[in-house]
């Protein structure tokens, strides 16, 4: 909620002269600043649209991936590290994450300890179809994108062989040929502290320039389909049903 309020303050301390005030009770939110130009107090009314946030399920957001650690106060891999029992990923290839990140080494030693991880990528003998469709979506060039999904394979599999036996069952690859315009990291699935955070690609542009949501269950049991989160959780569990364990 915080960094919600924090993007729609932020325009109008820009052009202002006087800090905002904002007050947050059981009725809602009003940000209170003083135009330099009118001279006199305004109210912005935000209540209406900032309670339909936490409605949704949405307890973060993420413009850019560059902004991934600035809004969290642990580093992506102390985030990796963070699943208490289980950790499940649905997406494409993981390049990004497992070259620049480390990733898959967290990864790795979460099953060390134990904890569940479930790695649901492209299968390489994607269609021709799919294969072109994934190309036009992420603005790249098809062989360069199958490359990226057979290195990634080569690397899980490689990493999977290294551990021992007992980490080797904690450690879950599965393949799937499907179309989809997110990737997911679910932590902790059906626990009580369980979340989703969602990296949604845009059409037409770079994987490294989607834009990621922090998702988390309501408190009751009762499934909503305002909650992205009841949404998102159902669309990851068809992948995973369409998938292939190796």
């Amino acid at each position: 909620m915080v960094d919600f309020i924090s993007e729609i303050v932020t325009p109008f301390l820009t052009r202002t002269m006087f800090i905002a005030v904002t007050t947050l009770n059981g009725t809602g939110i009003a940000i209170y600043f003083k135009d330099p130009i009118v001279r006199k107090w305004k109210t912005f009314k935000a209540r209406k649209w900032l309670q339909r946030v936490p409605a949704a399920r949405v307890s973060n957001f993420f413009p850019n991936r560059d902004r991934y650690h600035m809004y969290r106060d642990i580093t992506f891999l102390e985030y990796i590290a963070s699943a208490n029992r289980t950790l499940s990923y649905c997406g494409h290839w993981l390049a990004f994450t497992i070259d620049q990140h480390n990733t898959l080494d967290a990864l790795c030693d979460l099953a060390k300890g134990k904890k569940h991880v479930q790695l649901t990528l492209l299968d390489p003998e994607l269609s021709e179809e799919v294969l072109i469709t994934y190309a036009t979506y992420f603005n790249e060039d098809k062989d360069y994108l199958l490359n990226q999904i057979k290195n990634t394979w080569n690397k899980v599999e490689t990493a999977k062989k290294n551990l021992d036996t007992q980490s080797q069952e904690h450690f879950e690859l599965r393949k799937h040929k499907e179309f989809i315009s997110y990737s997911s990291f679910w932590f902790d699935k059906g626990h009580e502290n369980q979340h989703i955070l969602i990296d949604a690609k845009i059409l037409g542009i770079s994987r490294r320039d989607s834009y990621g949501v922090e998702l988390k269950p309501s408190k009751n049991l009762v499934s909503s389909n305002i909650s992205l989160f009841d949404r998102y959780s159902k669309s990851i569990e068809v992948l995973v049903k369409r998938s292939k364990i190796c």
